[in-house]
């Protein structure tokens, strides 16, 4: 879609403090940045100049936020397996099973009364996803490979597939 997005309901499972893991499966359909899985501090994943982009947000040194740039050119009609994870002292980004990226951060995530999206970002990150998302995910623990989760379905909190209409 261009202008579709999926709110999550905020209960506690989504109130995740200390580790996360966000994957989805992505294909793009224009070179327009857009927001894949978004909740207002404390996680977001991401397209952002044709690569993945993703940030984390703590209470901890250094405070605020810290973001991952991917490096791959995440073409328009190819599928990628994506995946950010937060493990309590570095945030990764990953790109079809390779980790492009990878930062130092420590601190526990902040708890914040938004709920999450999909296919789009709360304001700061506010994009829609052009494109198709398919097999999404929030997993409350940081997960060492998160490109396995594409073949195994483990530990996800929700998982959402967004499909275009068949005509």
């Amino acid at each position: 879609g261009i202008d579709d997005r999926i709110s999550v309901i905020k209960t506690p499972s989504v109130d995740l403090t200390d580790e996360v893991t966000l994957t989805a499966w992505i294909k793009r359909d224009s070179h327009q940045d857009g927001t894949i899985i978004s909740r207002n501090g404390p996680f977001f994943i991401a397209v952002k100049d044709n690569s993945l982009y993703g940030g984390i947000h703590t209470n901890g040194g250094p405070e605020g936020w810290t973001h991952i740039y991917g490096t791959s050119n995440l073409n328009i009609g190819d599928w990628y397996h994506v995946a950010l994870s937060y493990d309590g002292s570095m945030v990764r980004g990953d790109v079809n099973g390779i980790e492009e990226t990878s930062v130092a951060k420590s601190g526990s995530m902040v708890v914040r009364s938004q709920q999450p999206w999909i296919g789009w970002g709360e304001p700061g990150h506010n994009f829609y996803f052009h494109g198709t998302l398919d097999n999404i995910r929030i997993h409350s623990v940081a997960i060492p490979e998160p490109s396995l989760l594409a073949l195994i379905g483990v530990g996800a909190l929700s998982a959402v597939s967004i499909r275009p209409k068949k005509s």
